[in-house]
């Protein structure tokens, strides 16, 4: 009997592992199936933020953020040589800027770039002692002869330009790019054919460099005008479409500086306020200003552990209701096992009880003992007495 009832209890116990097992297998497949579904909208969603993100970033962003700040540079740089202009050439300024107003047309030059050469110009031209007006006449005459070189060279203006500064400088080597030998002994020579019989060494600054001009502008006779000549040329139409550009963005940026130099003040004033403060509370805030500056990796150790949480949180999704049936499942179990124990215990009784009989079944047998003895003598001697009768 208690062989039937521990084989029963195996059989049931087992039978009940099985649906445990089936259960947990399905339960975690269903999560599994969930949670595959969960990553893949996760997933998706995620990469379809990214390409618009990239896409706006690269296709919008990018090019606004990077236009805005090269028209606002621009236009600063207009601002700044306006202001040139206006030191440098002082009554005669605004006729200046009128004539840049057209440098475009006439030079491929953005108003900026004219403006820029010819106060550069202009000023060395008053550094050397030369008259105001005579200056201003040099000024506008080479930017626009920096123009025509750099067409019939096919070089930069800003090469031409600074090459042209020899008139002022004295240099010579910078101008044998555009055939232009300006020794010494040339210029002595020249300044014979034109009737100066004063020595170069004798000349004070402002006759030298009316010299040098003079002969710079009598060598370039074949390069002077080549850019209106060729103004439609490949090289001279590109020239244009960047100063053009260039002008352009220096109108857009002019509408962007009233913004840009509030922000710009803004920054100035607060950078004023820090400096002006003691050195205690200077340290203070350089100290918030390391946490800010830790703050971005902080944050990003955060999301990371974040994102491994939500992956633990899944795991355990997994096992989630097979957990919960969990202790249904023990109760069975525990059940069954109560009852293995109660059969086992009645085992253990009636061994025991087993055990008991046996010392006093040997006693009784030990008692019956000498009765047996005599018991066998008796029959033996019956036995004997028939055998004797039978015989006879």
């Amino acid at each position: 009997m208690q062989n039937g009832i521990v084989g029963r209890l195996l059989v049931e116990i087992t039978a009940n592992m099985d649906g445990l097992q089936s259960g947990l297998q399905k339960a975690e497949k269903a999560s599994e199936n969930s949670q595959n579904k969960m990553q893949n909208s996760w997933t998706t969603a995620a990469q379809k933020m990214n390409s618009i993100g990239n896409k706006l970033t690269l296709g919008v962003t990018a090019p606004l953020v990077a236009g805005g700040l090269a028209a606002i540079k621009y236009a600063s740089d207009l601002e700044e040589t306006s202001q040139k202009v206006d030191v440098v050439f002082g009554k005669s300024a605004d006729s200046v800027k009128e004539w840049a107003g057209t440098a475009v047309e006439q030079m491929g030059l953005a108003k900026e770039t004219a403006m820029s050469a010819a106060s550069t110009y202009g000023n060395m031209a008053d550094g050397m002692g030369i008259a105001s007006d005579t200056g201003l006449e040099m000024a506008m005459s080479l930017t626009q002869l920096s123009a025509d070189l750099a067409s019939f060279n096919n070089t930069s203006q800003e090469t031409a330009r600074i090459a042209l500064n020899s008139v002022f400088t004295g240099e010579t080597e910078t101008l044998k790019q555009y055939g232009i030998v300006m020794t010494q002994t040339n210029l002595q020579q020249f300044a014979m054919q034109q009737g100066i019989t004063k020595n170069i060494q004798s000349m004070t600054q402002a006759e030298q460099v009316q010299l040098r001009y003079n002969y710079v502008l009598a060598n370039t006779t074949n390069a002077q005008g080549d850019f209106a000549r060729t103004s439609d040329s490949v090289a001279n139409q590109t020239r244009m479409a960047k100063e053009q550009f260039k002008e352009a963005a220096a109108m857009l940026g002019q509408n962007l500086l009233p913004a840009a130099t509030g922000i710009l003040k803004t920054v100035n004033g607060m950078l004023k306020g820090f400096n002006s403060l003691d050195k205690g509370t200077q340290k203070l805030i350089i100290t918030l200003g390391g946490i800010a500056i830790a703050a971005g990796p902080v944050m990003k150790i955060g999301s990371g552990a974040i994102t491994t949480v939500q992956k633990l949180y899944s795991a355990v999704q997994k096992f989630k209701k097979p957990i919960e049936e969990l202790p249904k499942t023990l109760t069975k179990t525990s059940s069954f096992v109560d009852e293995f124990g109660n059969s086992l215990t009645h085992t253990q009784t009636a061994a025991q009880n087993t055990g008991t009989a046996i010392p006093a079944i040997g006693a009784g047998a030990k008692a019956a003992e000498p009765g047996v003895k005599s018991f066998g003598a008796t029959l033996n001697s019956a036995l004997g007495i028939i055998g004797l009768v039978g015989w006879q």
